[in-house]
């Protein structure tokens, strides 16, 4: 959408009148692309810290990177100072660990608990070496102010296989994120990401700039296309280290590719119509993808490429969208393409809808969720799927405090919708599902995270002038981009 000066109070964002493959395996329930992640889970009983006088006895078998050694009983303190090289290197982002844990068994009443399970321990170290270790363990669970786990025994080495057999949902343990800031020496709009894996990256933005990091993020190369460095590249979608198709907002509209990681480009569309205004992309897989923008005559701009961005062309029967309706370029994931051919594309403006084929964009049906709109400034700007959870972020860009239906959630596909108690702390541009259950949304005022799927939110963090976030299609590296050459790692 067209409107202020992309450099002025909101970078990057424009908007209309109203005239107009393989997925990496994190644990055995979740896999595949972010949008289609299984998330038969449940919130995750919390750690309860002990009287500071009470010695809190647990037998450690093995931690994340060490071996067994023994079985013995040692106390927490003993165990943590055991875990504390680990522990270091994960605070300082030598590497990355997660856990996550299946109970089998529970007896007990309405407050106590013995549980039964199996621990799947994660840790992917700065080389990206991966190691999971599995074990068996017991529990003992308070219920005070929700479930407490007081107590746990971690006994012996378990499998891969016992874990799969275990029936129960995963549960992944609370995390604390926070953001790493890395220096760039750019000074431009990031509003197009795309991350490959845990060592691939690319960001696009303004002026024409290009990013790429093949370090987990951690440092960059950038470059501006030649001839283009007048172009707000928005949306992008990277394959690979080599390969990636980029596209510009504003007319004339173009998409390029490379094959030579940035080395060239080629442009393998234009248009030129004044009403041309391209908003995000997304590829099913390798071959296949979808580009969308604001309306032409009255129908949204649709391109689908069947040939990995070698070609593109119109699909006729884009929606018909109404007087008003077009979209926000704010961080290219109004778009998610989702296994195996449905698609889901937010409108914004005077009218917001949520837009669904399962036909690859041959055919669409509407959705009129009951978010803030009316103005060309308001509606839906982001949108993230696990199965059938659906969030949708939003807001009014020229009133960014404004918390009043500017974000919903359904647990039905979108049948029914919800707004979150607490809900994200006004305008977000951008929301992308971290794992199963923990969600986090950014925008120009600061970036918010659910622990629930997007049922309730909290604050993250105030830094300002962030635009997108997203995470690994294959891993679990979650980058940030913004304003002013903004790049960071959510760790």
């Amino acid at each position: 959408m067209r409107g202020p000066d992309p450099r002025a109070t909101n970078p990057g964002l424009r908007q209309k009148t109203t005239s107009q493959t393989t997925s990496r395996r994190l644990h055995p329930a979740s896999k595949g692309r972010v949008g289609r992640r299984n998330r038969n889970h449940r919130t995750a009983p919390q750690r309860h810290a002990p009287h500071p006088a009470q010695e809190v006895v647990r037998t450690h078998l093995k931690s994340p990177g060490s071996s067994i050694s023994r079985r013995s009983s040692v106390p927490l303190s003993q165990a943590l100072a055991r875990w504390k090289p680990g522990i270091d290197d994960t605070k300082a982002g030598k590497q990355r660990s997660s856990v996550a844990f299946k109970f089998g068994q529970r007896l007990g009443d309405d407050t106590t608990a013995h549980e039964t399970g199996i621990f799947h321990y994660v840790s992917v170290d700065s080389k990206g070496e991966r190691q999971d270790d599995y074990l068996h363990f017991e529990g003992l669970l308070l219920k005070k102010d929700g479930w407490k786990m007081v107590m746990e025994y971690q006994k012996t080495a378990a499998t891969l296989a016992e874990w799969d057999a275990l029936p129960g949902p995963v549960i992944e343990a609370a995390t604390e994120y926070r953001i790493r800031k890395i220096a760039t020496s750019v000074n431009r709009s990031f509003r197009g990401m795309s991350v490959v894996d845990d060592q691939v990256a690319w960001v696009s933005g303004t002026e024409g700039t290009i990013g790429q990091s093949v370090d987990g993020g951690v440092t960059w190369a950038f470059h501006q296309v030649p001839g283009k460095e007048a172009e707000d590249f928005r949306s992008i979608y990277a394959f690979d280290r080599d390969t990636a198709v980029v596209a510009n907002a504003g007319s004339p509209g173009y998409i390029l590719l490379t094959e030579n990681a940035g080395r060239s480009w080629r442009t393998v569309y234009s248009n030129s119509n004044p009403s041309v205004f391209i908003d995000g992309i997304d590829f099913w897989d390798e071959r296949k993808g979808l580009i969308y923008g604001d309306p032409i005559d009255g129908r949204m701009l649709l391109l689908r490429t069947e040939d990995g961005g070698l070609s593109w062309g119109d699909v006729t029967e884009a929606p018909l969208l109404s007087q008003g309706e077009a979209s926000f370029a704010a961080s290219s994931t109004g778009i998610r393409c989702l296994d195996p051919n449905d698609v889901l594309i937010v409108t914004g403006g005077v009218v917001s809808r949520l837009w669904k084929s399962s036909n690859a964009g041959d055919a669409w049906n509407a959705l009129f969720p009951p978010i803030l709109q009316g103005q060309p400034t308001t509606g839906i700007y982001s949108l993230a799927v696990q199965d059938s959870r659906w969030i949708l972020v939003g807001g009014d860009y020229t009133r960014r405090d404004l918390a009043t239906a500017h974000h919903l959630v359904s647990s039905d596909s979108g049948t029914t919708w919800h707004r979150p108690q607490p809900a994200a702390r006004g305008y977000r541009e951008c929301v992308e599902f971290i794992d199963s259950q923990t969600v986090v949304s950014t925008g120009p005022t600061g970036t918010d995270l659910s622990r629930d799927g997007g049922l309730s939110w909290n604050s993250l963090s105030d830094e300002e002038n962030f635009h997108v976030v997203r995470r690994a299609r294959q891993g679990s590296l979650i980058l940030m981009a913004g304003g002013q050459g903004q790049i960071a790692i959510l760790e």
